[in-house]
C-alpha cells in the first residue's frame, strides 16, 4: 500500500500474551527489557516490541523471531534496505503506537495529556525557530495545554522521522506544519 498505516494497541489488552511476546524477541532485545529497573517497563518493553515484531511479520511474511531490526548511531529502529518498509514506535501510559510506510521514513509520537505539566518551564527547549515562538505566543491561555502537547507530538514525529530526533539541533518544524497547526487551534 502507498499510504501510511497507523496502528494502536492497550498494553493492558495485550498483557495476556507477554510470555508470547517475550519468546519473539531478540536476545539483544531480552537483554535490554531485562536492564530496565522498573517491572512495569520491562513489561512496556517486552509488549511494545513484541507486537511490533508481530505486525512486521505479517508486512513481511516472515517469522516474527527472524526479523532482524536495526538502529541508526541515533536510536531510530529500522529494517535492512531489502525490505522497503519504514516503521517508527511510540509509548504512552498503557498505549503503543506504530507507523508502518513502504515508501518512505515516518515518525510517530503519543502523549498522554497531563494536564498537571509545567509547560512553562519544558516549552522552551522545545521551542526552537521564530515560526514556533510566535505559533505559541498567539496562542490562547486557556488552550496552552493542549496546544503544548499537540506541539510536541507534531515535534517528536517529524523529528524521529527525520532519523536524528532531538540529537539535532535544527531541530524545527517546517513552517507548513506550524501553519497547519494554527489552523486547527
Amino acid at each position: 500500500s502507498k499510504g501510511v498505516h497507523i496502528w494502536l494497541a492497550s498494553l493492558i489488552e495485550n498483557e495476556k500474551d507477554i510470555v508470547f511476546y517475550q519468546k519473539i524477541l531478540s536476545p539483544k532485545e531480552l537483554i535490554k527489557a531485562n536492564n530496565y529497573k522498573f517491572s512495569k517497563d520491562q513489561r512496556c518493553y517486552i509488549l511494545s516490541r513484541g507486537i511490533l515484531r508481530c505486525l512486521l511479520s505479517r508486512y513481511l511474511e516472515q517469522k516474527p523471531q527472524d526479523i532482524d531490526i536495526f538502529y541508526n548511531p541515533w536510536g531510530k529502529p529500522h529494517l535492512l534496505q531489502d525490505f522497503h518498509l519504514y516503521f517508527n514506535v511510540s509509548h504512552s501510559k498503557d498505549y503503543v503506537i506504530y507507523a508502518l510506510s513502504s515508501k518512505h521514513e515516518v515518525g510517530i509520537d503519543i502523549e498522554y495529556i497531563d494536564p498537571t505539566t509545567d509547560i512553562d518551564c519544558i516549552i522552551p527547549s522545545i521551542l526552537s525557530s521564530p515560526q514556533e515562538f510566535a505559533y505559541w505566543q498567539a496562542i490562547k491561555e486557556r488552550e496552552k495545554i493542549n496546544s503544548f502537547f499537540r506541539l510536541w507530538v507534531c515535534k517528536e514525529a517529524y523529528l524521529k522521522a527525520y532519523g536524528k530526533g532531538w540529537f539535532d539541533k535544527k531541530y524545527h518544524l517546517p513552517i507548513q506544519i506550524i501553519e497547519r497547526l494554527q489552523k486547527e487551534e
